[in-house]
């Protein structure tokens, strides 16, 4: 084969593969999404919630909705560890029922190396990290060692008992009034910008935010530090 034919066919040969890869993406971007199960939306949902550390089992599950596309979870307030919990189950923004469910959290938290008195603060020598099952604490994230250095107790605290926001005096990631990088993913897609937030939280919170200057109010869950992410 001479060379003017070799580089033909080379030509011929990367137009096939772009091709190949071409079809291979419209493929997915036009794929049906797999229908979501309850279950699965329940430890998506808490997955999201909680960090990628904590493992979720999903126990006891009473719903009479079925799998479906985009099938999402949200936990009612007060929802915890080791007990009934009851979920709104969305799809899209139409809401399709309700499920009640023990969730089951388990992986490494914080927790009191002995009894530490109201207004102490901590040290890292007041604190022991343990790997194994959650407490009956709210299903949110729990503050890490580096976090909890240096905050004060809330109330008097057992030695054992789990260091939560519950009984540290844990400052807001974000303030009502803050402005804040909010982040939107659509697919591949995503768009930054900014936001003022209407109330005040935690990692893991949902609260509403305004796009600047003059945008509709959204669902946003705080990742970080005056961090968002819009939620669908």
């Amino acid at each position: 084969m001479n060379t003017s034919l070799t580089n033909i066919y080379g030509r011929v040969m990367l137009v096939v593969f772009v091709m190949a890869v071409l079809t291979a993406i419209a493929r997915a971007a036009f794929a049906a999404p797999a229908a979501v199960t309850p279950i699965d939306a329940i430890e998506q949902a808490l997955a999201r919630r909680l960090g990628g550390e904590a493992a979720v089992a999903v126990t006891g599950l009473e719903t009479s909705v079925r799998a479906q596309q985009g099938l999402q979870a949200l936990p009612e307030p007060g929802a915890r560890a080791g007990q009934p919990v009851r979920f709104i189950l969305m799809a899209g923004r139409k809401r399709v029922g309700v499920a009640v469910a023990t969730v089951m959290v388990s992986g490494p938290h914080a927790r009191a190396a002995r009894a530490i008195a109201r207004d102490e603060a901590l040290t890292d020598a007041d604190i022991e990290i343990v790997d194994d099952e959650w407490p009956s604490v709210a299903l949110a994230r729990l503050p890490v060692q580096d976090e909890i250095v240096g905050l004060k107790a809330r109330r008097n605290i057992a030695a054992g008992e789990a260091l939560t926001s519950a009984v540290l005096d844990v400052p807001p990631l974000v303030r009502s009034g803050d402005v804040v990088t909010v982040t939107a993913t659509v697919g591949a897609v995503q768009v930054t910008g900014a936001a003022t937030a209407s109330s005040s939280g935690q990692r893991g919170d949902i609260i509403r935010v305004t796009p600047r200057p003059n945008g509709r109010p959204l669902r946003a869950r705080i990742t970080g530090q005056s961090t968002v992410e819009v939620v669908q």
